[in-house]
């Protein structure tokens, strides 16, 4: 799940991290809390060629609640978060899965 807001100079990097994981997303929501830039653009781009990416227009949405209306839209139980801007490590999702597999 990730808030997004005037990233267009950024995105393209996290796509791209975001494609090059090692644990395949399930879902990836980008919610955008009103870009005045190409961002929506962008991720309009990024749906079309990935099934499992989503984008929810949310107007004037902080990061908080970007996050929340991400949050209520999503289709499973485990939500992982980050933020636009990052480049995401090739095994950061499946490190996440397995210290949550850890977990009694």
């Amino acid at each position: 799940m990730i808030p997004v807001r005037d990233e267009a100079s950024t995105i393209q990097e996290l796509i791209e991290s975001i494609n090059q994981q090692s644990r395949k997303p399930d879902e990836v929501i980008f919610v955008d809390g009103g870009s005045r830039d190409a961002t929506v653009e962008l991720l309009r781009n990024a749906c079309e060629k990935n099934p499992t990416f989503r984008l929810i227009a949310a107007r004037k949405a902080l990061p908080g609640q970007g996050r929340n209306i991400g949050v209520a839209q999503a289709n499973y139980d485990w939500i992982a978060f980050t933020d636009a801007g990052n480049r995401l490590e090739p095994d950061w999702l499946e490190q996440l899965i397995a210290v949550a597999d850890l977990q009694p």
